[in-house]
């Protein structure tokens, strides 16, 4: 057991120490604010706090013993490749905060703050400090967790402290299952008459021949994904928009649709099945119909979801809508134009609500990229390799991979060869595992 000192503690010191000595070292461990216990105590012990006497220290900042949110300017510095936050003007243990680092990244405390908003109300990339700080391909949370780790076991070696595994996970946004098929009369006509406007004539042959049911739907990609499945021992996860009306945001296949239901049912047989919660005002409400929906028709409970467009607003609202809704994970933690580590982290962790002060029960699994990402990159070679590279670093620091791809990019009309980019990555993660 690890036995740590700090005259004060506080939910966010315990959310951090949690993470950190549970889910990543799995050791037992101990907070005391209790002095004569702690320097009684046999077992292998560090001070969080100021310097005492000749005990390991943490320098603490007052970032964790807040309970206010309010614009914080750390100091940082570079450790090899790695720059630290909340730099000790002590000499101490690490020369660094790593609790107060750790957790301003996981709690995402820069989003609570006045930014920049896209349309959508979404948090843009350019007001993350790594992004400033041209580190957003480096999982700076398992960097700084490896680098207490490394100096913890040179202190106290009869610490068994264990070693995750990596992890991946396969996932699919299915905004649009159908490019042609089951659109309905009024939608397919119009869709027509545009094709005919703009003299879209091989998109406006492949309509009718879909229609017609002469050639597959270019979007119906699903075959493809179950035999890719198979052939890597993978199991999907489908995130599904099932928004009840149509909108400027939801084009999703009518649930009422017979042929769309089938499908989430045929994938779910083999599948896991998530929420792809629709871009609406009123989020308490939709989602309460869209997951019930959802267990319905797929015969799943429910508990995963990911929001469309990555429509994550001013943190902590949509998750406590979520929380509410009995969501217990959310795989929303991306750029939909950036690629990289918005959490600072390759593995999930639990949300921590700033505004309450307090630990919550839903888990949060970082989204490094999705192809939208590589829009304005046509090479697909540097595309493979800016995706190996997050791979590596994921695969480094034992992390839980999670890819996003949307079933119409494996089809006929996508700007780039995803099918090759995905089978090859696909290929080097089996390598990487095998």
């Amino acid at each position: 057991m690890l036995l740590i000192y700090c005259q004060q503690i506080s939910p966010r010191l315990e959310y951090i120490v949690r993470h950190i000595f549970e889910e990543i070292f799995h050791i037992d461990w101990h907070l005391t604010d209790q002095w004569e216990q702690f320097q009684n105590s046999q077992e292998p012990k560090i001070i969080y706090g100021q310097p005492v006497d000749n005990y390991y220290c943490i320098t603490s900042n007052q970032l964790l013993f807040e309970s206010n949110i309010h614009a914080i300017d750390f100091s940082y510095q570079m450790q090899g490749d790695t720059p630290v936050c909340f730099v000790s003007q002590e000499q101490d243990l690490l020369g660094f905060d790593v609790f107060a680092a750790c957790f301003y990244f996981l709690s995402r405390y820069e989003e609570y703050l006045p930014s920049k908003r896209d349309k959508l109300n979404r948090y843009l990339p350019e007001n993350s400090w790594a992004v400033q700080h041209h580190c957003l391909d480096k999982a700076l949370v398992e960097r700084w967790i490896q680098l207490f780790k490394n100096k913890l076991l040179e202190l106290f070696p009869e610490i068994n402290i264990q070693t995750n595994i990596f992890s991946f996970q396969a996932s699919y946004d299915i905004d649009i299952a159908y490019c042609y098929q089951n659109k309905g009369l009024l939608l397919s006509l119009l869709g027509g008459c545009q094709q005919i406007l703009t003299r879209q004539w091989s998109k406006l042959k492949d309509r009718w021949n879909t229609c017609c049911k002469k050639i597959p739907d270019p979007y119906c990609q699903f075959e493809y994904l179950q035999h890719l499945h198979e052939q890597y021992h993978l199991k999907g996860l489908f995130f599904f928009l099932v928004a009840e009306h149509r909108s400027r945001y939801n084009k999703n296949t009518s649930i009422k649709n017979k042929n769309f239901q089938e499908l989430i049912k045929t994938i779910s047989k083999n599948n896991l099945i998530g929420l792809h919660a629709s871009v609406q005002d009123d989020y308490y409400t939709s989602i309460e119909k869209e997951i019930a929906f959802l267990q319905q028709t797929s015969n799943q409970i429910i508990t995963s979801n990911r929001m469309h467009y990555l429509h994550l607003q001013f943190l902590p609202d949509t998750y406590q809508t979520l929380t509410n809704k009995h969501i217990q994970k959310d795989y929303s933690m991306g750029y939909v134009d950036a690629i990289g580590f918005r959490s600072g982290s390759c593995r999930s962790f639990l949300f921590f609500d700033l505004r309450a002060n307090q630990t919550t029960p839903l888990r949060i699994f970082p989204l490094p990229f999705m192809e939208n990402a590589f829009d304005n990159i046509d090479n697909q070679d540097i595309i493979i390799s800016r995706i190996k590279n997050i791979i590596d670093e994921y695969y480094q620091y034992n992390g839980q991979l999670v890819s996003l791809f949307h079933n119409q990019s494996f089809g006929k009309y996508a700007s780039k060869d995803w099918r090759y980019i995905y089978e090859t990555i696909l290929a080097y993660i089996d390598e990487l595992c095998s």
